[in-house]
């Protein structure tokens, strides 16, 4: 299976001299991520303790905060009560004697010098929590990608150990041993990025708990100085829509969840209507219904494959309309993407991936569908659009298929 450019593109055999090299490159490769393992979990260890510290002082600076308000709100109180007092004794002469009037003076000043001294700890203290919550939620992101880095490793590293280093030490692969190394990583990748998605709704979303914490505190500032308390609850507000919308972008990136919960053709469907919302490009997209259930693994390459297409047609492509037509089959699915933009030499333009390593996206594009033993064709000419057809199995047991009748 490969890539069809206007014909058919067959993949080389691996020559003995290949093996050997590409042997080399994996036991070099399987050294280089050993030697830096230790270096990793030590940092994501490190960073945990650090995340432990930062919430340990985040919770003393919250209970120190809530009391500093306090005392405040009461030295408030004290002051104006003292400042009231200090207005009748000075202002009453047959009642009070210079004695009282000097005693209400130094009162007085010594209530309004420790209100302001309980003021200015107050915003030291609710700078340092402020800080401190920024701090949390950076060391949270920071941990969340060294356990993923982790993860990631550890697949590549028993893949390599494990699967592809071994049928290299033989000498020899065979069809089925890289079809089913394949599909293992396939699945794999997947469930990490399942897992990651669970972790993130799970974890950040969760910590915003600390920003309606913050919200409480500003509740109590109204009643202080109610202009400054409502600008630091818009503040807030902003502040806790922008997270929301970066927490579900990175969710809908790692695994579209809707995939689960309303299947593939619903769910390519609103992709659609956001990019036709967002880049103003009319698409017409015609489906077929589902013959045969779709493994998991394979729904979510679609997705990716048409989400691939479309983010090409936006960067490249100057188009104003996209046709899209997916049929399904028992054994096969097919995917036809036409769009009337500007056009591309396709030779051309593949050459210059293989020299310059330029256009991710169509090498990405072209890597999503070869991975799970799908056909691709890619038609274009320069002011005549261009027209993407693939060919891409249903399921693993399809796949395996395959190879064995190859």
């Amino acid at each position: 299976m490969g890539i069809l450019l206007n014909g058919v593109y067959n993949m080389n055999k691996i020559s003995h001299e290949e093996h050997l090299f590409l042997k080399e490159i994996i036991k070099k490769t399987l050294k280089s991520i050993e030697d830096s393992k230790d270096e990793i979990f030590g940092i994501v260890n490190h960073v945990k303790d650090e995340l432990k510290r930062i919430k340990t002082d985040l919770t003393d600076v919250r209970n120190e905060t809530e009391e500093i308000i306090e005392s405040v709100d009461r030295y408030e109180l004290k002051d104006r009560l003292a400042r009231r007092r200090l207005s009748i004794v000075s202002q009453d002469f047959e009642n009070f004697t210079e004695s009282d009037i000097k005693k209400a003076y130094e009162n007085a000043n010594e209530i309004r010098l420790k209100y302001h001294q309980l003021k200015f700890k107050e915003s030291q203290l609710i700078e340092r929590r402020n800080d401190l919550e920024r701090q949390l939620i950076n060391t949270k992101k920071i941990l969340q990608n060294g356990e993923t880095l982790i993860g990631k490793i550890n697949v590549v590293f028993d893949y390599l150990s494990q699967g592809e280093a071994k049928s290299y030490e033989n000498g020899k692969t065979s069809k089925e041993e890289k079809i089913n190394l394949a599909i293992q990583m396939l699945e794999a990748r997947e469930q990490e990025k399942k897992r990651i998605s669970r972790e993130i709704h799970d974890g950040p979303a969760q910590s915003l708990s600390s920003i309606v914490f913050q919200a409480e505190i500003c509740s109590s500032m109204i009643k202080k100085d109610i202009n400054r308390g409502l600008e630091e609850i818009e503040v807030l507000k902003e502040t806790v829509k922008k997270t929301l919308e970066e927490i579900r972008g990175i969710i809908y990136e790692l695994r579209p969840m809707s995939i689960d919960d309303i299947g593939l053709i619903p769910t390519i469907k609103k992709m659609v209507k956001n990019f036709e919302k967002s880049e103003k490009i009319k698409v017409n997209i015609k489906t077929g219904k589902v013959k045969q259930e779709l493994d998991q693994f394979i729904e979510l390459t679609v997705f990716r494959i048409i989400q691939e297409i479309l983010n090409n047609i936006k960067k490249h492509a100057k188009a104003t309309k996209v046709d899209i037509q997916i049929s399904f089959g028992t054994v096969f699915m097919t995917l036809r993407v036409e769009d009337n933009g500007v056009g591309f030499n396709v030779e051309e333009t593949l050459s210059k991936i293989k020299e310059e390593g330029m256009n991710y996206g169509l090498i990405g594009l072209i890597n999503r569908v070869e991975e799970i033993l799908g056909e691709i064709t890619i038609e274009s000419k320069l002011s005549k659009g261009t027209k993407i057809y693939a060919k891409i199995p249903i399921s693993k047991d399809v796949m395996l298929d395959e190879i064995k009748v190859d």
